[in-house]
């Protein structure tokens, strides 16, 4: 089952580039969950991620995205959970940015 964030994603200026924070609830301490950011929505995701993000551990990832704020909120980008590094077909969270 596919789970939508109910926290937003959090976005901290520096110059050009953008931490990104991604708060998760209810991620096994245990688990590291890969995750990205996608072209394309939540319901249309383009598989090839735009944007490598450090996997999700004991519920929380920070990435320095080397794009612009304005471009990550545009719109038409969604970030992604998988469930492991061997399964990155199967999608546990997402969150469309913009």
């Amino acid at each position: 089952m596919l789970r939508r964030w109910s926290r937003p994603v959090n976005a901290i200026g520096a110059g050009c580039k953008h931490r990104r924070a991604c708060p998760m609830e209810a991620v096994p301490t245990h688990h590291m969950l890969p995750a990205h950011i996608h072209p394309g929505s939540c319901e249309d995701l383009v598989p090839q991620p735009k944007y490598p993000l450090q996997n999700v551990v004991n519920g929380s990832s920070t990435t320095v995205v080397p794009a612009g704020l304005a471009e990550l909120m545009a719109g038409d980008l969604a970030v992604n959970l998988h469930r492991s590094n061997d399964d990155l077909g199967t999608y546990t969270a997402c969150a469309d940015l913009g």
